[in-house]
């Protein structure tokens, strides 16, 4: 076991009383296309104490620094397995430096890091079609989640209610259409953007950049809404088909959706 404690920064000769190990290797910088995984395993050894901390973070011109895992723990010894997820990027190439830090309960602490380069990939997202919104006093189903937004559902008497991230309010011919949100959604109306040719790039700079607010008004065929909560965007809505006036079947509404994964 002694041997194992050469280092904190696993290279040079001083005893640590606090170690970790990271494979692969420091010296092995990785390749990876944006949205790709690197899977890191994990060693950390406590020779006084134990260790009670660990912490992983990521640097990247783009994105700046990221925690990515902080976790408190009681072990002489633990292992972990870490998987890094490549941000997506516009940039041809984005140098990524992942440090991994450990603390042992005397306050002693040991850090090593990991160099990937993540090459640009522009990945269409996939799209839902088909989903209807009906004109709330028919009670059929006038909302959804952006997680599963096949599954719709009546928002003014479904258990989910509350977990609306968009539902359907017009008067009974849809002569005005508006959505709105029970979970604070935000909403960006963009009929320039590209809905064809959306990535979680091109929604989330979009989205990021742009007059945000808590409900549409007014919606009209081919509408294309950006939706989020904060400032993070989940997705873009195009709507495909507006049914309005005295029809056998009702009102309603028909949207596409893509959704950030």
């Amino acid at each position: 076991m002694s041997l194992l404690f050469v280092s904190c920064n696993e290279y040079s000769g001083e005893v640590s009383p606090i170690a970790v190990f990271v494979t692969p290797n420091k010296s092995d910088t990785i390749r990876i296309d944006a949205g790709g995984k690197v899977k890191y395993d994990l060693s950390f050894y406590a020779d006084k104490g134990y260790v009670n901390r660990f912490q992983i973070t990521s640097f990247d011109s783009y994105y700046g620094e990221v925690l990515c895992k902080d976790t408190n723990l009681c072990e002489k010894t633990c292992n972990y397995t870490y998987i890094y997820s490549a941000p997506l990027t516009d940039k041809d190439s984005l140098d990524v430096v992942l440090k991994f830090y450990a603390w042992n309960s005397e306050g002693d602490k040991c850090e090593t890091e990991r160099y990937i380069v993540v090459k640009s990939k522009t990945v269409l997202l996939d799209e839902k079609r088909g989903i209807v919104l009906w004109q709330p006093s028919l009670f059929k189903p006038d909302a959804l989640c952006f997680s599963d937004p096949s599954k719709t559902f009546h928002w003014e008497t479904s258990s989910d209610s509350i977990k609306a991230d968009i539902y359907l309010e017009g008067d009974e011919l849809l002569r005005e259409v508006q959505l709105k949100s029970k979970t604070k959604t935000k909403f960006v109306r963009n009929n320039s953007f590209d809905y064809a040719s959306a990535t979680a790039l091109t929604v989330s700079n979009v989205y990021a950049s742009s007059l945000r607010t808590e409900e549409v008004t007014n919606l009209s065929l081919n509408d294309i809404i950006l939706v989020g909560h904060n400032n993070n965007a989940e997705g873009v809505f195009q709507v495909t088909n507006i049914v309005r006036g005295n029809t056998s079947d009702g009102c309603c509404i028909h949207l596409s959706f893509k959704a950030l994964k």
